[in-house]
């Protein structure tokens, strides 16, 4: 009998070894600058929301928010835009505005902000606070 080698013997074998390392899944973040806000009554705020692009995220992203407070007049939150373009690597800001009436209520309001997009979420968290 020949093996492919052509001759009476059984060829050498050669082993190859290999390492597959997993790609991280893309995804972003977002972050605010400042992280609170004091406002008086009867006058606006903000802050400056920064969406971050990691592993390669590319895409829109959709802010919503909510408010845990019992107050019964609240300030009017808003996210400007309310969506936003990441691209590879890259980052978006967003303007995180709060409009306290004369008649908003004086306390901290926790303002949940939570960024949507490419089937993946970042929640973030804003203090704010009423005064005078």
């Amino acid at each position: 009998m020949l093996f492919s080698n052509g001759g009476l013997s059984i060829p050498p074998e050669t082993i190859q070894d290999a390492t597959y390392a997993v790609a991280p899944t893309p995804t972003f973040t977002i972050v605010s600058n400042p992280g609170s806000l004091t406002v008086t009554k009867g006058s606006v705020g903000n802050t400056t929301i920064t969406a971050t692009s990691l592993n390669g995220f590319t895409g829109n992203i959709t802010f919503s928010l909510s408010v845990n407070s019992t107050a019964r007049h609240l300030p009017t939150f808003s996210v400007t835009p309310a969506m936003v373009g990441l691209t590879y690597g890259g980052s978006s800001m967003a303007l995180f505005n709060v409009s306290a009436k004369n008649n908003s209520d004086r306390t901290e309001y926790y303002v949940t902000i939570t960024a949507s997009g490419g089937g993946i979420s970042d929640v973030l968290e804003i203090t704010v606070y009423v005064i005078i």
